[in-house]
């Protein structure tokens, strides 16, 4: 997008903000969340339709790890800080973004996560496989799995 097509997107979505703002029937939360997802595309700084599965090799490591979700549709696995606006595309976010995520042990973290994940699964209706998938990118994560569980894609990791 150029500068001007930016400056004339950022104009109309800050339009549809306001209108949206001056209606009682419209949630604002939700028309925040969605206009600030809506200029993070635009801007390039995030792209639609991005996964959080990464390939092999290219892990988050657990101490830096960040979970975010979204109620009932997503969750990826970021890096902590967030240097690049992705976790804007989320409503929340756990792990490393807490202040005494680096005050636990390896053990303490993954204890953490599992119990975090089982939260957002439980409580937040992601789906527990979109949870798994998401957490996959996370090395410590996939040493607690079982064998059996562990994708084809990092099998070679148990060789």
């Amino acid at each position: 997008m150029s500068d001007d097509s930016n400056r004339k997107y950022f104009i109309a979505m800050l339009e549809k903000a306001l209108t949206a703002a001056s209606d009682p029937r419209v949630d604002l939360r939700q028309s925040v969340s969605e206009l600030q997802q809506q200029l993070w595309f635009a801007t390039g700084a995030i792209t639609k339709g991005a996964r959080s599965e990464r390939a092999p090799g290219h892990d988050v490591p657990l101490n830096d790890a960040m979970l975010c979700w979204t109620g009932g549709e997503k969750a990826a696995v970021l890096l902590h800080p967030d240097r690049t606006g992705a976790s804007y595309a989320y409503g929340s976010s756990v792990g490393a973004c807490f202040s005494n995520w680096r005050e636990k042990d390896t053990i303490g973290q993954q204890l953490q996560l599992m119990i975090d994940a089982w939260h957002i699964v439980a409580f937040y209706d992601v789906p527990a496989e979109t949870v798994h998938r998401a957490l996959l990118v996370i090395p410590e994560y996939r040493s607690m799995l079982a064998g059996d569980c562990l994708p084809e894609a990092y099998r070679h990791e148990r060789e």
